[in-house]
């Protein structure tokens, strides 16, 4: 059966390494593709479209170089999906690493009555426990910078762990009982921008907060959902993961945006 959805991968224009396992890896799964070239963050229409001002505003933390290109990119693939009118169209960056059955997944969610995502995840890094831990560290971060926070971190503390608990048992079901798997919504943000489905609607609803350029991709969806009405949601079990070989070309860390996002 043809491919019925467009994958575009977010590819910078030096990084051949990249490209040629990305396409090695798509073409072994029988994907079919279009690389779409990144953008640096020191390019002169990102340079134009970032607010430093705005920025500082949202986060209180200025976008690093490569968080600009990134989210520049993923904007353009935005812009790209409204103007050509395409219902679903899946996102990947060039670390992505995909199970063999990818695409009979995305086609069987894709065509499933009564979705109620606008972007389904298939990489977000952390998972139950695992996440608990990040937050720890990054709460930790924040009492440091400032010990008033210490309060607020004992109050959301019994919470996190409940929310970390439920997220590792919902993974556990999932790998044991196919008919568990699919869309799930989570109760925190979902920072990765790897690996994704997104709608049509929910490329007009992500658009307007690019322009200008003030989060990265990653915490666009997060923001997106508080003031959008965007429907985020993440699938179970987690099924993409990012290639180890290559370094991140955006550096910052998913423990630093939660030390951000509190």
């Amino acid at each position: 059966m043809k491919q019925s959805f467009p994958i575009f991968v977010i590819n910078l224009p030096r990084d051949i390494a990249r490209k040629q396992k990305i396409e090695s890896h798509l073409k072994f799964i029988g994907a079919e593709y279009a690389i779409i070239d990144g953008f640096y963050g020191d390019n002169e229409r990102v340079v134009e479209r970032y607010s430093e001002e705005k920025t500082l505003k949202e986060q209180g933390k200025s976008l690093l170089t490569g968080e600009k290109g990134c989210a520049f990119s993923h904007a353009f693939i935005y812009e790209k999906i409204i103007k050509e009118n395409i219902p679903y169209s899946v996102i990947l960056e060039d670390d992505a690493i995909l199970p063999p059955d990818f695409i009979d997944i995305v086609e069987r969610e894709i065509n499933k009555k009564n979705k109620k995502w606008d972007w389904l995840s298939f990489d977000y890094r952390y998972v139950g426990l695992i996440f608990f831990k990040s937050w720890l560290i990054a709460t930790y971060k924040t009492i440091r910078q400032n010990p008033s926070f210490f309060f607020y971190a004992c109050i959301k503390l019994p919470y996190m762990f409940f929310l970390s608990f439920f997220e590792t048992s919902r993974d556990f079901i999932a790998r044991k009982i196919i008919s568990y798997r699919g869309p799930k919504y989570f109760f925190r943000p979902l920072y990765n921008a790897g690996a994704y489905i997104l709608t049509l609607d929910g490329a007009k609803k992500l658009l307007p907060l690019t322009n200008p350029l003030c989060m990265s991709a990653d915490r666009t969806p997060n923001v997106a959902r508080l003031k959008a009405g965007f429907h985020l949601y993440g699938y179970v079990p987690l099924l993409v993961h990012q290639n180890s070989e290559f370094e991140s070309n955006t550096i910052r860390s998913d423990i630093e945006w939660l030390s951000i996002d509190k």
